[in-house]
């Protein structure tokens, strides 16, 4: 994977001066992908439902109409709602599922791989605590370069890349 190993050579050469916190959303091409299907799946389930109250329609026809504007709001919910933090201070990792303490992780590999949920390879942190606990962090957010160059200058000796 090109981008992979370039990512690689950058990330080695970044040297970062570390602030008191760092806030960091989805990326811009992923925020793309969420709003080009959230706002027209948006638009035609409205659509519907307006031309079924128009025109008298069945109940399935609302159900399905109504279904389509849930999901199109919920896709423009997600492509706003992805936020991930850096607490530098207290060295915390904060994201609305969860909170990691960065100094009681045992250890962050920089891999590439398939993240759950996800349907292509592409740079991942793979997050293992001390209480056993695996956490896989795609890096889809904005400057994951900067992103990846705080966690390993936090954690430094517990910072792995894998390269293959």
């Amino acid at each position: 994977m090109l981008f992979y190993d370039d990512f690689i050579k950058k990330l080695n050469s970044t040297d970062v001066v570390l602030k008191d916190r760092y806030k960091y959303g989805l990326n811009f091409t992923k925020k793309i992908v969420w709003l080009g299907t959230g706002i027209p799946i948006t638009l035609i389930g409205g659509f519907q439902l307006w031309v079924l109250k128009t025109n008298g329609g069945n109940p399935i026809g609302y159900i399905l109409a109504l279904l389509m504007v849930l999901f199109g709001l919920y896709n423009l919910k997600m492509s706003y709602a992805y936020k991930i933090e850096i607490d530098v201070t207290n060295k915390k990792l904060i994201n609305k599922q969860f909170t990691i303490e960065l100094d009681k992780v045992k250890l962050i590999e920089l891999r590439k791989m398939v993240a759950p949920k996800g349907k292509k390879l592409e740079a991942c942190l793979d997050i293992i605590t001390h209480d056993k606990k695996q956490i896989i962090l795609p890096l889809i957010m904005n400057n994951k370069l900067e992103f990846t160059s705080v966690i390993r200058e936090i954690v430094s000796d517990k910072f792995v890349i894998i390269k293959d």
